[in-house]
């Protein structure tokens, strides 16, 4: 029954606006019959009708002069929460900038191999390629396992951090090495 009363209101709606009748009504704009368009407008939009969302609705990501003041109670060594109602933001917000260090994104361990071995395996890639032998992923994975058993002790020590405790890589070492290098 909603739905035939929708249908009449987008109609009369449609009527008043100067809008042909056979215009559906989700082509027409939400500012043309206010509130009965905008639920429409809404759902065509991807997002619910306002009021039907059930939790709390995010706060914004905090402005510039909020990650300041965020930055000097850190430093002071206030709590999350004295932070939080301190700046007006959300404590997820403060949590996540203590956790990044005030960055956009978590800091990240460099990778292991730096850009000029990545780019030897580039080419040893592309030279199996020429050569007419296909290299396999456990081929690459041993090849790339030999190398790194070559390396100094203190490097060996550092892939065994990176590794699981092994000197091998594992598949996902081939998978996100060839997204990068394509």
């Amino acid at each position: 029954m909603l739905a035939n009363r929708n249908r009449g209101a987008s109609t009369e709606c449609q009527a008043s606006a100067g809008i042909p009748a056979q215009t559906p009504h989700h082509l027409f704009s939400a500012t043309h019959c206010g509130v009965l368009g905008a639920p429409c407008a809404a759902v065509m939009a991807g997002r619910p009708p306002a009021g039907s969302r059930k939790g709390k609705v995010s706060k914004p990501s905090p402005t510039q002069a909020q990650r300041n003041m965020i930055a000097a109670l850190v430093a002071q060594g206030a709590s999350v929460a004295a932070i939080f109602r301190e700046a007006g933001v959300a404590r997820s917000a403060v949590r996540h900038f203590k956790a990044t260090g005030g960055k956009s994104t978590r800091p990240r361990r460099q990778p292991f191999f730096s850009r000029a071995e990545e780019e030897l395996l580039v080419r040893f890639i592309k030279l199996q390629a020429v050569v007419g032998c296909g290299l396999t992923r456990v081929g690459f994975l041993r090849w790339v396992g030999e190398y790194v058993v070559v390396l100094s002790s203190e490097r060996q020590s550092t892939a065994r951090a990176y590794f699981g405790g092994k000197l091998t890589t594992g598949g996902a070492f081939y998978c996100l090495f060839m997204r990068r290098w394509p």
